[in-house]
């Protein structure tokens, strides 16, 4: 049997159907800027953030990944391990998610500019927005 799926133009940055999607994203110059600061951001969160401090040490490889991937031009798949990595550990401490509400709303952003299937890639993470 073969399904067909008819529609008409639609347009738009980030049309992703089903939860594993697949997209490639172009990221602009402004997109580049704002990923590349987002790390930074991303590690003060987690610095103000009430969890242990082991895991804040855990999460602070995954961002410096993060760092790496957005220097590198390897984005979408250095940022989708990174998210993969904090997703674990934020699971594996079972955190509140007013406790990491910050990390959250910045791994979201990353998420959406890398174009990254959060729901997918980080499923515990995307379970707290």
């Amino acid at each position: 049997m073969t399904d067909k799926i008819l529609s008409g133009n639609f347009s738009g940055s980030n049309n992703q159907f089903g939860d594993n999607s697949v997209q490639n994203v172009g990221i602009s110059p402004a997109e580049l800027r704002e990923i590349m600061s987002l790390p930074g951001n991303l590690r003060a969160e987690i610095q103000r953030s009430p969890i242990p401090a082991a895991t804040k040490a855990s999460l602070e490889e995954h961002v410096e990944t993060m760092n790496q991937a957005a220097h590198s031009g390897d984005v979408k798949s250095g940022f989708t391990g990174a998210l993969k990595g904090i997703n674990e550990q934020l699971a594996q401490v079972n955190t509140a998610s007013d406790h990491v509400s910050g990390i959250v709303s910045t791994l979201s952003k990353i998420a959406g500019i890398a174009g990254v299937a959060i729901k997918t890639v980080a499923p515990f993470v995307a379970g707290l927005l």
